[in-house]
């Protein structure tokens, strides 16, 4: 049994592996030269490995691999695994010699699921230890070009630590489940495809910011903080752009609070401390307030009560929340997982 199944699944397993192998052993070998990079000057090691395109290309890549991995497990192994037999009918051919039910879906699994989270994880690992003095270098505020983002980003969480292996685990048994539900091959590849990359997108945008409890930041706005306004017009204001040391993390929001931590849709005018911009077509002002005066004003909206209010998760967050989703992928995998061998011994025929 454990010979037909990689028989059947051999090319597919192959040639993903394949494809992972040749990330893998460019950024082992490419590694070096990054680590007396990063030895030469911690500062400006970013600043200089801009100017190095296979570096950019390599860390792009292993970011894209980790990403494309889970869809192409769900996609290409788990939907096909159950239904092409299903489809075509030869299922009954192997439950007739002496093969139970769920040894066979058990064997399927045992076999492509091994595969796929020894891929993944192998790959994780790697582009993890490659990007690791980028990663560093990014929390602690020495941000550049392309590598500006912090690996607790939602652009870049999915792609670092162990939740890839838990994504690639949900992709295979979610596959499985869909090919077992249509039983055809086609439509189930399609639909899992859907299914991983919807996944993919929710966690990161409603779900991930519930798994733990942000920082909660209330900062004087002072001239020497405050950068500039942000708002839609010279009209309309929203909030001050504050100054803060946040590198290397995800903030949720950064906004200017009233008195009593009020939420304001936009910035009073009276709370605006900075000259108003001339209408297009009109003269620039021909005086500008003094800088006493603007400092004044900063201390008048602190005394009323006007803060401004950062949410985030700080880079010290990344573990928990990368275990606590790790811990939901994995539960829903188990659930997905039941679901199947559910079906394979009540539903099926």
């Amino acid at each position: 049994m454990t010979w037909l199944t990689w028989r059947q699944a051999r090319l597919s397993l192959c040639s993903v592996a394949a494809a992972a192998a040749v990330v893998v052993v460019l950024l082992v070998l490419t590694r070096p030269g990054l680590m007396d990079a990063y030895a030469l000057q911690h500062s400006t090691f970013l600043d200089r490995l801009q100017s190095v395109r296979s570096d950019q290309s390599l860390y792009l890549a292993g970011i894209v691999a980790l990403y494309l991995v889970p869809p192409v497990i769900g996609g290409f192994w788990g939907a096909p695994l159950v239904a092409r037999e299903l489809e075509a009918g030869t299922h009954r051919l192997v439950w007739t010699q002496g093969v139970t039910r769920t040894r066979w879906l058990a064997v399927k699994l045992a076999v492509t699921g091994g595969t796929a989270l020894a891929v993944t994880a192998v790959l994780a690992v790697v582009v993890q230890w490659w990007s690791s003095p980028i990663d560093l270098s990014v929390d602690r505020g020495h941000a550049a070009g392309p590598f500006s983002l912090p690996r607790i980003s939602p652009e870049l969480f999915s792609a670092r630590g162990v939740v890839p292996v838990a994504y690639a685990a949900l992709a295979l048994v979610l596959g499985v489940a869909v090919g077992l539900v249509l039983r055809r091959t086609v439509p189930a590849i399609g639909l899992t495809l859907v299914l991983v990359a919807a996944v993919q997108v929710v966690m990161p945008t409603l779900v991930r910011e519930h798994l733990a409890r942000p920082q909660v930041s209330s900062i004087p706005l002072t001239l020497t903080d405050v950068d500039g306004l942000r708002g839609r017009g010279p009209d309309v204001v929203d909030s001050y752009i504050v100054r803060t040391p946040t590198a290397g993390s995800w903030t949720l929001s950064d906004a200017t609070a009233g008195p009593g931590g009020t939420h304001l849709q936009r910035l009073p005018a009276s709370a605006n401390c900075f000259p108003t911009p001339p209408d297009p077509g009109s003269p620039p002002p021909t005086t500008r307030p003094s800088r006493a005066d603007m400092q004044a004003c900063f201390a008048r909206i602190t005394a009323e009560g006007y803060r401004q209010r950062i949410v985030a998760f700080r880079a010290g967050s990344f573990w928990t929340l990368q275990w606590r989703e790790t811990g939901l992928l994995s539960g829903t995998s188990l659930l997905l997982l039941g679901f199947s061998f559910w079906r394979v011994r009540r539903d099926l025929t």
